[in-house]
């Protein structure tokens, strides 16, 4: 859902009265994924990943730039290397937060990646 300042664009409408008017009648907003039109689809058993190592390492790289600043050498001053370095800290743990199966079926595709 979305409010955006044409007025609310959702699954159930778009415009306050449509939207108004698929509540009352009962209509679900649940819809199938643009990714993939049979919607979002993992095994029940295939895992959830491991969110907490994920954010652990992020805090961790957070207290090594905040070392580095004190030294004097904050990421920031790094020019072109400082985008590099958050697009590679962002990107390449996340198998370890989400599990191969998610990342294959839903977050690959919708970053076009085959």
């Amino acid at each position: 859902m979305a409010v955006t300042g044409l007025g609310i664009v959702s699954a159930l409408g778009i415009g306050d009265e449509e939207v108004w008017r698929s509540l009352i009648d009962g209509a679900s907003a649940l819809r199938p994924s643009p990714a993939s039109p049979r919607g979002i689809r993992v095994p029940v058993r295939a895992g959830y990943g491991l969110p907490s190592a994920y954010f652990a390492l992020h805090g961790a790289l957070v207290l090594l730039e905040r070392k580095w600043e004190r030294a004097g050498r904050p990421v920031q001053a790094w020019g072109w290397r400082a985008r590099a370095w958050t697009a590679f800290w962002i990107v390449a743990p996340l198998p370890i937060l989400f599990h191969p199966s998610f990342l294959r079926g839903v977050v690959w595709p919708l970053a076009g990646i085959g």
